[in-house]
Parts: structure tokens; sequence; C-alpha cells
């Protein structure tokens, strides 16, 4: 079984897409991870390594469909 997160992320221009992550939550099983994006420019990767958002950022090289600027941490809404 696994579980899924959504985040958001948010362009300066306004737009707004997700980062999804399924990660296993198996008891007794290896750790890894799946990144994904909705509504956002980017690439996938699956890991079993713990990542930094900085780190998923950068593998993930996301952009803003809508304005074609790069997206970093710092477009994570606060909470």
């Amino acid at each position: 079984m696994s579980t899924r997160i959504n985040y958001k992320v948010v362009c300066e221009c306004g737009h707004i897409g997700e980062i999804s992550i399924k990660e296993n939550d198996q008891p007794y099983s290896s750790n890894w991870e799946q990144y994904s994006l909705q509504d956002l420019k980017g690439e996938s990767f699956s890991t079993t390594q713990n990542l930094g958002w900085n780190e998923v950022f950068v593998k993930m090289n996301i952009t803003c469909p809508k304005c074609g600027k790069a997206l970093t941490e710092q477009n994570l809404p606060k909470k």
C-alpha cells in the first residue's frame, strides 16, 4: 500500500500546480518515493533516499507552463 500527498506550488504569475508524492507505507519494507507533477512542467522520478525540497526541485527541473519561469522551493506556500 502507498500514501499520496500533494503540495501546491505557486508561480509569481499566479499559476498554481502541484507536486505529487507517492510513498511506500508498508511496515518492514524498504523506503521509496515517487515524485510527479500536475499542471507544471518538469521531470518525474523515483528514489529510495530522503530528499529535501531543494534537491527535489533541482532533480525535477520544475517550470511554470504559463510563463516559463523556473520554480524553486520558495514557490511552496508558507503554512
